[in-house]
């Protein structure tokens, strides 16, 4: 068992649960505190963006759009790695507030494209200083080399997620949506 003085007596009945079952705690504890750390980033964001009426999902969208200024829904999905509910969701609540519009291809209806309305560009930069500002205070913990190691490990999940998305998919990303993925990764 790892003797750690600063596990609470909960993570030490953790451990001695894994360990009776074979399970690395290294990978455990490693994987655990990634999840806690995002947790806490997602958490702190949605509460800075909330006052704003924006979901974490919502500023993202309007992010991306910022960086290509029209997109499809099934784009934004895959390129943020959100369900297309989820998508659809903040899109409408986007749509409702006057900060997207969506458009209907000439060439086939049922395609739609969404770009962002200058009230989209206001809110999102609105949204940029609470982020940016929340993003500082949470970071503000780690020391650079921290912050560097935890970039290079960060990548490495990022790019298993879209090795990952695309053998799912089954067709490769489309050219260009790597770039934006990973433009959205650091939202």
């Amino acid at each position: 068992m790892i003797e750690d003085p600063e596990l609470s007596t909960t993570e030490r009945r953790a451990a001695q649960w894994l360990e009776a079952r074979g399970a690395s705690l290294v990978d455990f504890w490693a994987s655990y505190n990634v999840i806690s750390a995002g947790q806490l980033l997602y958490s702190g964001f949605g509460e800075v963006l909330r006052p704003l009426g924006l979901s974490y999902e919502s500023w993202r969208i309007l992010w991306v759009l910022a960086l290509v200024p029209r997109s499809e829904p099934r784009l934004l999905a895959r390129t943020l790695w959100l369900s297309r509910p989820a998508v659809t969701s903040a899109l409408n609540r986007l749509e409702e507030g006057g900060h997207i519009v969506r458009k209907r291809a000439t060439n086939d209806r049922r395609l739609v494209s969404v770009e962002m309305t200058t009230s989209g560009a206001e809110l999102l930069e609105r949204g940029a200083e609470a982020y940016i500002a929340t993003l500082g205070t949470l970071m503000g913990a780690l020391d650079p080399e921290e912050k560097a190691l935890l970039a290079r490990i960060g990548r490495k999940f990022w790019t298993m997620n879209l090795d990952r998305t695309r053998k799912s998919a089954g067709t490769p990303v489309r050219a260009g949506a790597a770039e934006t993925a990973q433009a959205a990764a650091g939202a």
